[in-house]
């Protein structure tokens, strides 16, 4: 054996041991302490290369299609979220504090404009219009042909409108014309009534009135649990909304809204940090220097350790090094 290839091997041998045991957990730390500092150092305008940003985003979102794969896989996650919430009989409120529940629908029922929007739109809505008078054109024949307490109190007024009804009852067509023209006129002269109701919505959802709505859903939540949830929502329902998300995410990367978003949010992480260092940056978030080493070197341990890891690392630094050996340069220098 050459003097060459004895000095390969210990090579190999020295370098093989470095990533094993004792070695491996002191190097390692060593290297990404090492590399923590060298990164710390640098300003954060130029370790955020905002084009290099936008240009993988772009590529990516341009190029990228969610894979059948991941499709699978977030179905599969999903389906054991739903099952596991299922079998959990922990009340629906261990979830959140009746504090945080109160301050998030105070939240919502401050945002006026919004909440003027949403009633309006609802109580406009041709939907909403035709439910209202099949509601009222219902309580005005249960009026007329029930037993309330005008027909009771009035003499005379239940045997007139009994002979109304057996009278309109037995003209072919009549009743189907009556409740068809009732209710167009009842749609027809709805609208100051639901523009009085729009108004009374928009006064009376007031501090009071919404504590009082508050309250009223946090008593609903509270008698159910976690479980509970489950019934909500069926593994067909899953799937739907996984493939509407897909769906929707297709249509909504074809926007350049998604990338002015991205852009605007590097702009300002760059005007706000400009000119701090990185460790500063870490530092502001209360993140220490060994919070990332100490939990960074014992991961990479774990898996630099497994046989397989150990195996591929010995054929890389062979591979490495009896390039070096076995060149010109190397050859020259040791004869």
């Amino acid at each position: 054996m050459s003097q060459l290839q004895k000095l390969l091997n210990a090579h190999i041998e020295y370098e093989v041991a470095e990533w094993k045991g004792e070695s491996l957990k002191k190097n390692l730390k060593a290297e990404i302490e090492s590399s923590y500092d060298a990164i710390g150092d640098i300003e954060a305008e130029k370790f955020i290369d905002k084009k290099t940003i936008l240009d993988f985003a772009k590529s990516y979102v341009n190029t990228k299609e969610i894979e059948k794969e991941a499709e699978d896989l977030v179905l599969s996650l999903s389906e054991a979220t739903h099952k596991l919430i299922g079998g959990n009989q922990e009340p629906l409120t261990s979830l959140f504090t009746k504090n945080i529940f109160e301050e998030s629908m105070n939240m919502g029922m401050g945002m006026k404009e919004l909440r003027k929007d949403v009633i309006h739109t609802v109580i406009n809505s041709p939907v909403y219009t035709k439910m209202i008078s099949s509601v009222m054109f219902n309580a005005i024949a249960d009026f007329v042909g029930g037993e309330n307490s005008f027909a009771k109190n009035v003499p005379g007024a239940s045997s007139l409108f009994k002979m109304g009804q057996d009278f309109l009852g037995n003209i072919p067509g009549m009743q189907a014309g009556i409740e068809k023209n009732l209710t167009a006129f009842i749609q027809s002269n709805l609208q100051n009534s639901l523009k009085q109701s729009e108004k009374l919505l928009n006064q009376e959802l007031d501090a009071k009135t919404s504590k009082e709505l508050t309250d009223e859903i946090w008593n609903f939540i509270s008698t159910k649990k976690i479980s509970d949830l489950q019934h909500y929502a069926g593994k067909d329902d899953i799937k739907k909304i996984i493939h509407l998300s897909k769906t929707q995410w297709n249509h909504i990367k074809t926007s350049p809204l998604l990338l002015q978003i991205l852009e605007s949010h590097i702009d300002v992480i760059l005007t706000r940090y400009k000119g701090k260092k990185v460790k500063e940056l870490l530092a502001l978030y209360k993140i220490q220097r060994s919070d990332i080493t100490d939990n960074l070197s014992t991961l990479l341990e774990n898996y630099i350790s497994l046989p397989q890891i150990q195996h591929h690392l010995k054929q890389r630094i062979t591979l490495r090094l009896e390039g070096f050996y076995t060149s010109e340069k190397a050859k020259s220098v040791l004869s």
